[in-house]
């Protein structure tokens, strides 16, 4: 099966960055399987956040993210955030869905005082093209 784009449209299947910047996208389909895509009248270029250098545990920490695109008029997206320890846990409640109106947001946290000491990574993926940033935080 074929999904015909519009010329200046670019697609995503569920966050694994399938770009096709306008005419047909081929996918295989199977009886009774089902799959989501979405489109953009934008490409989007690429993904930033930004965490503070050091953090102590206790107090509050604001992670800045953005997505990036050649029009400035960027709509809604929704992208998955997951915060990871030095020692490679993700712990569920630093993960979540961010919905970024307008492109930008930012999300906040308070390290708990018994959680490991080091270098942590923040990490989101754009839920509809895929793109992918990550940054490191100290946590003291």
């Amino acid at each position: 099966m074929s999904l015909l784009l519009g010329s200046l449209q670019h697609c995503g299947k569920g966050g694994e960055g399938l770009r096709a910047p306008g005419g047909a996208v081929k996918q295989t389909f199977l009886p009774g399987e089902a799959r989501m895509y979405a489109t953009l009248h934008y490409k989007v270029s690429g993904a930033c956040v930004r965490c503070p250098h050091t953090v102590r545990r206790g107090e509050p920490v604001r992670v800045k993210v953005e997505i990036h695109s050649s029009t400035e008029s960027l709509g809604p997206h929704a992208v998955r955030v997951e915060v990871t320890f030095t020692d490679g846990r993700q712990p569920e409640y630093l993960r979540r869905t961010l919905y970024l109106l307008h492109g930008k947001d930012t999300f906040g946290f308070v390290p708990a005082l018994n959680v490991p000491v080091g270098e942590w990574r923040a990490h989101v993926v754009d839920c509809i093209s895929g793109v992918e940033a990550s940054d490191e935080l100290e946590v003291r």
